[in-house]
């Protein structure tokens, strides 16, 4: 264990392997072919205090923000302007560079890039489609605190957008603790999901009437909602940097797909959701964990919370006090 932390394996890793090896001793001593467990009294490692990568939650303006660098970033990136290099950074025949997308520059871009790609009105068509998506993904993570690869899990049969409260069925193989859970989904984001779907198997059986027959029911149901791409955390670095979003704050936190979770949590918190409620959101088995890790207190309204404590009055003088009643 030691060599693999100095080795810069994390705690939670070591943790797994010292689990696989202590239930792999205990069941030598049941076939005895031990006597005894040697590695019963193995400590395990501080998981908190040895976080390899501790996650920042967004603002409700920075979340803004990135939504709309994804909606848009697709399409920017063909209407970004360039520069020339210097002679000193020139390889080869390169004697120019697309400058990097800003906040700033988003809206610029964006509109150069439509009129780049007019010509080519499937391009332009398929790249607003995928920015769409993308915008919805991100929303889907804030809004629901679903994992990606939970979110990813999910089909078209496995929304009920009907239901008095419309709900996503996530599956037991899909979740990370094996339970399974029914996510509720908010007004606003069935009404997303509603008009993303009646695009998405529209195209479908356009595709399906192409090639002469119509769309089997159980292709549509088990469609995955999303598309979610491998390099969806590559692609989400660029989209925090048109979002003029740092990767790092100054306590060195970093932003991430998975902090998206992380912001879920904390809106909850701030919107004074109750700590068990906000667990079972979060699908915790512990409220420390819902508290302490997926909370960010930076954002919790403390002063306010403060003055919300009962006025007591400080009697300076008891004496006056006491003549006075």
């Amino acid at each position: 264990m030691n060599r693999s932390e100095s080795a810069g394996m994390g705690a939670r890793t070591r943790n797994v392997y010292r689990a696989a090896i202590v239930a792999f001793c205990n069941w030598c001593v049941e076939t005895d072919r031990l006597a005894a467990n040697p590695l019963s009294r193995l400590c395990k490692a501080d998981v908190r205090g040895d976080r390899r990568r501790v996650r920042w939650a967004l603002t409700e303006d920075e979340l803004q923000r990135l939504l709309k660098a994804l909606r848009l970033r697709q399409v920017a990136d063909y209407g970004r302007k360039t520069v020339s290099l210097l002679p000193a950074k020139r390889k080869g025949r390169s004697q120019w560079r697309y400058e990097p997308l800003t906040f700033e520059t988003l809206d610029a871009a964006y509109a150069c890039g439509r009129t780049a790609l007019s010509k080519r009105p499937d391009s332009l068509a398929k790249r607003e489609r995928l920015g769409l998506e993308r915008m919805l993904i991100c929303k889907a993570l804030v809004l629901t605190g679903l994992r990606l690869g939970e979110l990813a899990s999910i089909t078209v049969g496995q929304l009920h957008l009907d239901a008095d409260q419309p709900y996503a069925e996530l599956l037991a193989k899909d979740e990370k603790a094996g339970r399974g859970a029914l996510i509720p989904l908010r007004a606003d984001m069935v009404e997303d999901l509603r008009g993303w779907l009646e695009e998405k198997l529209a195209a479908q059986r356009e595709r399906a009437e192409e090639n002469g027959a119509p769309l089997p029911l159980k292709q549509a149901l088990d469609e995955p909602v999303f598309a979610v791409p491998r390099n969806m955390i590559k692609s989400f670095n660029l989209d925090l940097a048109a979002a003029g979003i740092p990767k790092e704050d100054e306590r060195g936190r970093t932003v991430d797909v998975h902090a998206l979770r992380h912001t879920f949590g904390t809106h909850l918190s701030r919107a004074g959701v109750p700590p068990r409620t906000a667990q079972a959101a979060m699908r915790h088995s512990s409220i420390d964990l819902t508290m302490n890790v997926y909370t960010d207190p930076t954002l919790l309204d403390v002063a306010g919370a403060v003055e919300a404590l009962p006025s007591l009055n400080v009697m300076r003088n008891p004496l006056v006090a006491r003549s006075a009643t």
